[in-house]
């Protein structure tokens, strides 16, 4: 063989290698499966965990669901029980007292999260409609809703802009959508939740739909594994040639 060819064969095993241990290393990594039931259209909450008042909806509601007949409702109303707010952090795993530095002193809240797994590059997104009862705007009972990937970030408070609304609460956002790039492959966890500011009785809530990772977990590992099979089967041409 001679060096040229040789060189061809080194570069096609390290190619060859390479593509195959990233399956593997994507499936064995993380403890966790990609996004599951981020639609809710089991009709309920399989593969989440909530805390305090949640709910499953339909467009009866006064929202219309961003993708099929489900949505999920987290509250801060009296329709339900409603978390402390230490109940509320062991839940999202935060510290005491540091979600009163997004919008003042939290006296109540809700939320359900999600644990998955993700490769470098993937993009979360899901749709959120954030509700409230509040009549007027004020700092000092700006209840808002939040997500918490790495951080916690508040996407809506009373400050926002609302229009009135067709649910059983006065104003809404409107359904939107959040948006996250995953930095590293591993193992990472959605919390979505709403919480009250300035008393415990502040009516606020957020509408959850079509929670997804693009492209798919299963569409990375299939792209990576055919890869691998073209580059094997030339590399198998290349030995009987020469």
């Amino acid at each position: 063989m001679s060096t040229l060819h040789e060189c061809r064969y080194s570069t096609l095993i390290a190619i060859t290698s390479a593509l195959i241990s990233l399956p593997t290393a994507f499936i064995t990594a993380p403890a966790y499966a990609g996004l599951r039931n981020g639609s809710f259209e089991t009709g309920d909450f399989t593969g989440w965990n909530t805390t305090g008042n949640t709910s499953i909806q339909t467009a009866n509601f006064g929202s219309q669901p961003t993708q099929g007949n489900f949505q999920a409702l987290v509250s801060t109303t009296a329709d339900g029980v409603t978390a402390t707010p230490g109940e509320l952090e062991d839940f999202l795993g935060v510290e005491p007292f540091s979600l009163d530095n997004i919008n003042g002193p939290i006296f109540s809240g809700s939320a359900i999260k999600q644990e998955f797994s993700a490769v470098a590059g993937q993009t979360l997104t899901f749709s959120w409609n954030f509700l409230t009862n509040e009549a007027s705007q004020s700092s000092n009972f700006n209840g808002f809703a939040f997500v918490k990937i790495n951080s916690t970030e508040k996407i809506a408070d009373t400050f926002s802009t609302l229009i009135p609304s067709n649910t059983t609460f006065v104003s809404e956002t409107g359904y939107r959508t959040f948006s996250y790039t995953i930095p590293t492959t591993g193992n990472y966890s959605l919390d979505i939740g709403v919480a009250t500011v300035g008393d415990a009785f502040g009516g606020f809530g957020i509408l959850v739909d079509n929670a997804t990772l693009v492209p798919e977990s299963g569409s990375i590992i299939g792209l990576i594994a055919i890869g691998a099979a073209s580059v094997g089967y030339t590399l198998k041409l290349k030995k009987q040639k020469y």
